[in-house]
């Protein structure tokens, strides 16, 4: 009862010999009594004036934005947030990682648009230029099995390859039918026969060497992977066909 009469005169104020209520602005605030504790509880806004959210990027965002800014030789603050779609991808053998693809295209024609890809293992986000961004984001996995293997290849040549940083994903041939993911039919182009199925073999314990092709725009490529333990994986073209593969400008 003590506290409930304490709150009220906290509630009213003496002015001239007399208590005047105070007023309905100040009032808005929460009086609550517990434990004996008075507790003061004010509500606001988290929306700044205008409607602009005040929220800070995420890790994922704020270190695309930055690479970005990097890319295009501007600064990060300059780039318009509501311009930039990431994409995240999973790895489908590798734990603990995934891909993000961040695609910077400003609304204005003017601007070209930027394309960088990242991966995050546990906490640490690394750009991907190069087989051994990719060994670090993974920390130093390595494939036990043929199917793992290929798979790890497919996304090194996806997320690394020479290909990785353009707009349009490389598909990579890595059905048991590649001239169906092709689309041909009998009897095909003159290079048909050049397109295999993934070659996966094992020269040495814990080394994997795999080739697969890949349809990139504008071209056909047979990338080889050299994925062996406690080393940087190697990634080099084996063939190409030039004006074949994704038509430039198509998804």
């Amino acid at each position: 009862m003590q506290g409930r009469n304490r709150a009220s005169q906290l509630l009213s104020v003496r002015k001239g010999g007399m208590t005047k209520p105070i007023s309905r602005h100040v009032r808005r605030l929460m009086l609550v009594v517990r434990t004996g504790m008075l507790m003061i509880t004010v509500g606001c806004d988290p929306t700044p004036a205008g409607g602009a959210s005040s929220a800070s990027p995420n890790p994922i965002e704020a270190h695309a934005l930055k690479s970005l800014a990097t890319l295009r030789g501007e600064k990060p603050e300059a780039l318009d947030r509501k311009a930039l779609k990431i994409q995240a991808e999973t790895s489908s053998v590798v734990p603990h990682l995934t891909y993000y693809r961040a695609v910077y295209a400003p609304a204005q024609t003017t601007h070209m648009s930027s394309t960088v890809v990242l991966a995050r293992g546990d906490s640490l986000v690394i750009d991907l230029r190069t087989p051994r961004d990719l060994q670090m984001a993974a920390h130093g996995w390595h494939p036990a099995t043929a199917d793992a293997a290929k798979s790890y290849c497919a996304e090194l040549v996806t997320h690394v390859g020479p290909a990785g940083a353009l707009q349009q994903l490389p598909v990579v041939l890595a059905e048991d039918n590649p001239w169906k993911q092709l689309g041909f039919t009998a009897p095909g182009p003159p290079w048909r026969d050049r397109i295999t199925r993934p070659e996966i073999t094992q020269p040495v314990p814990r080394e994997w060497i795999v080739r697969l092709w890949v349809s990139e725009p504008g071209r056909l490529v047979k990338y080889e992977c050299t994925l062996a333990a406690s080393r940087t994986p190697q990634l080099m073209v084996a063939d190409s066909i030039m004006g074949a593969g994704i038509p430039p400008g198509k998804p």
